[in-house]
């Protein structure tokens, strides 16, 4: 499994450093982003990810009957 631990941007020239996204960051300097473990629940429509959640929080009974019916 590939983990994302950091990310920085590129020092790396361009051609043209006047087209987007070239010239949004241009001659800034920006610390670089480091990240903390996260989940990520990745899966096509209807494979479940949101029942997942729903089932995490409490928020629907695990044979699907929402709390409180």
């Amino acid at each position: 499994m590939i983990y994302l631990s950091s990310f920085r941007l590129s020092k790396r020239k361009v051609n043209n450093p006047n087209i987007y996204p070239y010239n949004v960051f241009r001659d800034k300097y920006i610390e670089p982003f480091v990240f903390r473990p996260i989940t990520v629940l990745y899966g096509n429509n209807g494979s479940g990810k949101s029942t997942l959640l729903k089932l995490m929080k409490k928020e629907i009974a695990p044979f699907g009957t929402l709390d409180g019916d």
